[in-house]
């Protein structure tokens, strides 16, 4: 859900609606933690894609806090980055 919203948003919005730009990397921070970081350049900054209002913003903070996860957002710029750390537990598929 969390993916899905993002890139929703990004192509309503953000960096997939022009000449936009979208990074997408995952790093293991460390045994039991990974950061996926989601970086859109080129985009027009407003408190909706910052997280300030919205009911896809309030989506992203219920679902990453449900699975124990941080999410936070920062833009700079014509520049958004959220970075998403989930333990890797909830990453795990169960039988």
């Amino acid at each position: 859900m969390i993916f899905n919203e993002l890139a929703t948003n990004s192509a309503k919005y953000g960096s997939l609606t022009d000449n936009g730009a979208l990074d997408i990397a995952a790093h293991e921070i460390d045994q039991d933690w990974i950061l996926i970081r989601w970086s859109e350049h080129g985009i027009q900054i407003t408190d909706t894609n910052t997280g300030e209002t919205g009911f896809g913003n309030q989506l992203l903070d219920f679902t990453t806090r449900d699975i124990g996860a941080e999410l936070t957002r920062d833009g700079e710029g014509r520049t958004l980055t959220i970075d998403i750390k989930i333990p890797r537990n909830a990453l795990e598929m169960s039988e």
